[in-house]
């Protein structure tokens, strides 16, 4: 049976729990499970260009990861990734707002603010 990219990434996940907080250390080790990259000694990884344009897109990597760590609350990021992801999205949120509207910020941790 052929796993999903969300299988792929849940393993991932679950093995390597440094790429709970980091999409990039996440993205390569996608891209080294499906043989599109290599690793090598000394934490060095050799990606294979012939075969990346196969390779599953990092947005969708990340967007999967998101949606196991947001909607599933499954692998969590540590407490301070999480913190600086919420600041992140407040940040985001500030940018394209409506500054006469409040924002419903009760989901997000009281220190936060």
């Amino acid at each position: 049976m052929e796993q999903t990219i969300k299988d792929i990434v849940e393993s991932i996940l679950k093995e390597y729990p440094i790429t709970r907080d980091d999409d990039f250390l996440l993205c390569l080790r996608v891209l080294i499970r499906g043989g599109f990259a290599h690793a090598l000694p000394e934490g060095k990884v050799q990606i294979d260009l012939t075969k990346l344009q196969y390779a599953p897109a990092f947005e969708t990597i990340t967007r999967v990861r998101r949606e196991i760590q947001n909607e599933e609350h499954r692998f969590q990021a540590s407490e301070e990734v999480q913190q600086r992801r919420i600041l992140n999205e407040i940040k985001q949120h500030s940018k394209y707002s409506n500054p006469t509207k409040n924002m419903n910020l009760g989901n997000y941790p009281s220190q936060l603010w």
